[in-house]
């Protein structure tokens, strides 16, 4: 699920999802639906998304932010799917309310406070006399798995997963 306005933190993200599922899954059909960035945005965007696919099987979401997947819970939920069943679901975030909805949801978590660090360190730099350049600092994520995937987990937090990058993912400061 994209998002509008398209920001470039939000396309990146679709982008990196569209990617590692065409390369670990070259044949899977990927549709690609847009709302704003809110949950009731999501909500009416899923409705017919969901209504058109449930004849296939499970279906697969990925939601560019936390928000727009808890719309795509209460879609699936008037639809009468089960999230975690029926409808498999990932966010970007990790909010304080993934872990509360139920199933839990599948999340990526950001590093908050490294990307605050760099951030301040990059307007440090500027303040010395450094040349203020677009650059790209890549920070790890990690994927936090929990039930709106199918997995039960022990607990709100179930397991999570390292990013596999060896070294930092960069967004442009």
């Amino acid at each position: 699920m994209d998002a509008a306005p398209s920001y470039r933190f939000g396309r990146a993200r679709v982008d990196g999802f569209e990617t590692t599922v065409r390369s670990r899954h070259p044949t899977a059909t990927i549709h690609r639906i847009r709302a704003d960035w809110s949950s009731p945005g999501a909500w009416r965007a899923s409705l017919p998304a969901l209504r058109e696919a449930a004849a296939s099987g499970p279906i697969g979401v990925f939601a560019i932010s936390d928000e727009m997947a808890i719309g795509v819970y209460r879609a699936a939920a008037d639809l009468g799917m089960r999230v975690g069943q029926d409808v498999l679901v990932v966010g970007f975030d990790d909010v304080r309310g993934a872990k509360w909805v139920q199933p839990a949801l599948t999340t990526v978590r950001q590093p908050i406070r490294e990307m605050a660090a760099a951030a301040i360190d990059e307007l440090v730099a500027i303040a010395h006399g450094a040349d203020p350049q677009a650059r790209i600092i890549e920070l790890p994520t990690t994927l936090v798995v929990r039930g709106s995937t199918g997995t039960s987990g022990a607990g709100p937090e179930a397991l999570s997963r390292e990013s596999p990058r060896d070294r930092p993912r960069r967004e442009s400061v």
